[in-house]
């Protein structure tokens, strides 16, 4: 077997129109247990090296691209995406997850607070999708975030740390202490020992966003790969099963 589809069962679909067609039943998923596997093959370690995309590693390892699929049998993958990313699709991924700045407030109650002089008491906080301004600048609510006393705000403005943001429907206000890229925001401190905290704690260091996605990128980059030796019995199996 050379290409992975080639062994999925086929679903007649019927259009409104009356046209028929014959698609592929691209949900059915084969599971193998562990211990199975063992017994079947022996694992080797690779190192996914910059650009190599899973076809590129199929055809180094294999001599053919169109089993890259085994990497997606044999390692914890679900899709395309969970694949290493080299430089140019880790900064796209990055891109397209986070958006915005985070304004950052002195304490938790600048973001989130609760009156307790209003008859009767309410909660005062910023709301999603309300526009945020200092002076003639403005941007957009998309998150608020009061364990870290910020809100991500979505802006092409260029906000800077000591001004004063006021929400438009909250009417809420703070004094900006720091102003920082999406991705650069803290996500959660971590000591040695690799515990995490939402806290800054002595013995442990701040993780942003980015470092966050570039350790897990990076675990991704060594992956089990099928002993080329074996590769036939593998296939046998995944034919008998599918």
């Amino acid at each position: 077997m050379s290409n992975y589809f080639d062994n999925f069962p086929e679903l007649v679909y019927t259009f409104d129109s009356g046209v028929t067609v014959y698609v592929k039943d691209i949900f059915k998923k084969v599971g193998i247990s562990q211990k199975n596997f063992n017994n079947v093959i022996s694992y080797e370690k690779y190192n996914i090296k910059e650009g190599e995309r899973p076809d590129v590693v199929a055809s180094k390892l294999y001599k053919n691209s169109d089993l890259y699929w085994t990497f997606y049998l044999v390692n914890d993958f679900d899709n395309f995406d969970d694949w290493f990313k080299d430089t140019q699709e880790f900064e796209k991924h990055l891109d397209k997850v986070y958006k915005g700045k985070w304004l950052v407030a002195s304490s938790s109650s600048d973001v989130v607070s609760y009156n307790f002089t209003s008859n009767p008491p309410k909660s005062e906080k910023f709301v999603l999708g309300e526009k945020v301004t200092v002076g003639s600048k403005s941007g957009t609510v998309l998150k608020v975030d009061p364990t870290y006393n910020r809100i991500l705000v979505d802006t092409d403005s260029k906000f800077n740390a000591s001004e004063t943001i006021t929400g438009a429907v909250s009417s809420k206000s703070f004094t900006m202490s720091s102003v920082q890229d999406a991705r650069d925001g803290v996500c959660y401190y971590e000591n040695d020992n690799g515990l995490r905290t939402n806290v800054p704690t002595s013995g442990y260091t701040s993780v942003t966003f980015y470092e966050k996605e570039l350790n897990e990128n990076e675990e991704k980059r060594s992956i089990k790969v099928i002993n080329p030796s074996l590769m036939g019995r593998v296939i046998d199996e995944f034919e008998r099963l599918i």
